[in-house]
């Protein structure tokens, strides 16, 4: 276990991907159905912004950590986020089990997946 990330959501992710989304320059259609270049900086950053607070408000789970060495670490990234990350949680990279309790294997090396931290802590006896 040497790899841990953070996992939720995080409205500084949300803006990344509310950047993509938003086109420059903006442009919109009048009531007559011609469209306006909407160029300003203002006007795309409002846009981005209500983008990105709708894709906040959704409860989907990505990665939003790099990796680190330690669960701690991802812990105090998680504390330094505050209010700006929900639903967040430690994952650790393990090696994939099938029913049987064997691990999974490609190539002749185990094949790697995201568990819960808390859950692999119980299985192992680590406090």
């Amino acid at each position: 276990m040497s790899t841990f990330a953070v996992f939720g959501n995080s409205l500084f992710a949300c803006e990344k991907k509310a950047n993509k989304k938003v086109e420059f320059p903006l442009e919109i259609r009048d009531g007559n159905g011609r469209y306006i270049r909407m160029g300003s900086g203002s006007e795309r950053k409002r846009r981005r912004d209500s983008i990105a607070n709708e894709l906040f408000s959704q409860e989907k789970i990505y990665q939003i950590s790099q990796a680190f060495d330690a669960p701690q670490f991802a812990k105090e990234w998680i504390e330094l986020g505050g209010d700006k990350i929900k639903n967040a949680s430690i994952k650790c990279r393990v090696p994939k089990v099938d029913k049987l309790g064997r691990a999974v294997l490609r190539k002749g090396a185990p094949v790697l997946c995201w568990r819960d931290w808390d859950e692999v802590k119980k299985e192992k006896g680590i406090k």
